[in-house]
């Protein structure tokens, strides 16, 4: 089943967040944008999630490694394999220098350590997948759900979103890190959103349009505050707030796209694609990102060295979007067309696709 006014939600988060890698030179709106274009990809899965998944752990995690873990090791399998090529056609430079994060060669030893760091612990993705931390917190963050949902669902939920942000406020004072694993504090906000989207769903009748610009004014207010963060730069301090903030302004995205959703209007049909290929953006949004720097390398005749700066090159102002159309359109496009033709051919053979 899909709910067309979370596939626009999530289609509007994935164009705000290649927005902000594109080089968005507005420190204000990239301040308000961080606050919650990633936790909205989780509430909206906390959202969707169905009780009777909790029936059956095996079940429910089959799905999530057909879903979320085997695309990580694909992708991620398919980008190292190519590390070598990339630092060959400077997509990666093996020097430092403005914007570039310096690389080396690997042996083969080396491609057998990383492929094992992404089989066995979903790190170890190269620089180009950088988004793929998400995929590494939603996978976890999904099993910890179906234990929460499993085992406290009795337990009010003020009181369990209220325990599991003195936790997550915890884990940061402490900085825990699990050996192979990284920052627990991270799975426990990515929990956190997902179990405020769930429990937003089970709550009727609050979809109003009149809280959402009360939200957006209130979020977009305390964007301005130090209390700003977002989900890779909070502090021990942010931690409370955010659990706050975050929500509201995802509650005002999900308004809009409700009514969005109930709406005719041009380009409806092309955001409710974006909002289902948003993996797809996630995944080649970075390699696409080097066409248009090396459009502009040849324009203004830039060494092509420079097309290893990360993620764009820079003094980018108005050509972040360029950078934005391109890295969220060339992606379905291709998307689309693998897709007709693959329609194509199996009719023409007679298959069920």
């Amino acid at each position: 089943m899909r709910y067309d006014d979370i596939t626009i939600a999530k289609a509007i988060a994935i164009i705000l967040m290649v927005m902000l890698h594109a080089g968005c030179p507005f420190p204000e709106v990239n301040s308000f944008v961080a606050l919650f274009h990633m936790p909205l990809f989780f509430f909206c899965s906390g959202y969707c999630f169905k009780p009777s998944a909790i029936i059956t752990l095996q079940m429910y995690l089959k799905k999530k490694i057909k879903g979320i873990y085997y695309p990580f090791v694909k992708w991620c399998t398919l980008f190292l394999l190519l590390h070598n090529t990339f630092i060959s056609i400077h997509i990666y430079s093996t020097e430092c220098g403005p914007n570039e994060f310096p690389t080396h060669l690997y042996h083969w030893k080396d491609m057998i350590k990383t492929l094992g760091k992404i089989v066995l612990t979903m790190h170890g993705q190269e620089e180009l997948l950088g988004g793929y931390w998400f995929l590494h917190e939603l996978f976890f963050a999904s099993l910890l759900l179906f234990f929460v949902l499993k085992y406290l669902r009795n337990v009010k939920a003020l009181y369990l979103l209220g325990g599991l942000a003195l936790l997550i406020t915890t884990t940061r004072f402490f900085n825990l890190h699990l050996p192979y694993y990284g920052d627990l504090s991270l799975t426990l906000l990515s929990l956190y959103f997902c179990l405020t989207g769930y429990y937003y769903h089970t709550v009727k009748d609050y979809n109003q349009a009149r809280h959402t610009l009360l939200f957006v004014l209130i979020a977009f207010a305390l964007s301005f505050t130090p209390i700003a963060t977002s989900m890779r730069s909070y502090t021990v301090w942010q931690v409370m707030p955010y659990c706050i903030i975050a929500p509201l302004s995802i509650i005002a995205v999900l308004n809009m796209s409700k009514w969005l959703s109930t709406r005719a209007f041009m380009g409806k049909a092309l955001l409710l694609y974006i909002g289902e290929h948003t993996l797809t953006i996630l995944t080649w949004h970075f390699l696409i990102f080097k066409l248009v720097s090396l459009a502009r390398i040849a324009i203004e005749n830039k060494d092509i060295k420079q097309l290893a700066a990360f993620p764009v090159l820079p003094d980018t102002y108005w050509s972040f979007i360029p950078y934005t159309l391109v890295g969220v359109f060339l992606p379905i496009t291709i998307q689309y067309m693998f897709e007709y033709s693959h329609k194509i051919l199996t009719a023409k053979l007679g298959v069920k696709p």
